[in-house]
């Protein structure tokens, strides 16, 4: 589950420190105008590539819900 986890979330975090990077670059040269516009731009962004992360590889996914599910399962002696 952690392994997958990793693999879900390791682009969205390598995406979003990217752009920290280029907002910071951006306002050092600019006055603080961008700084208002930096959680909104992040947000979309974050929701627009997890979005396509979930349908370009929907095995991932499959595969940990299946695993959930087996687990739960299990556990309540289904």
């Amino acid at each position: 589950m952690f392994r997958t986890g990793v693999r879900l979330v390791l682009p969205l975090i390598t995406l979003l420190f990217l752009i920290d990077l280029s907002m910071g670059l951006l306002n050092a040269s600019r006055a603080a105008t961008l700084i208002s516009l930096a959680f909104p731009i992040k947000m979309l962004t974050a929701m627009a590539a997890l979005s396509f992360l979930v349908f370009s590889d929907p095995k991932i996914y499959q595969q940990s819900a299946n695993a959930a599910f087996g687990a739960l399962s299990k556990f309540l002696g289904m």
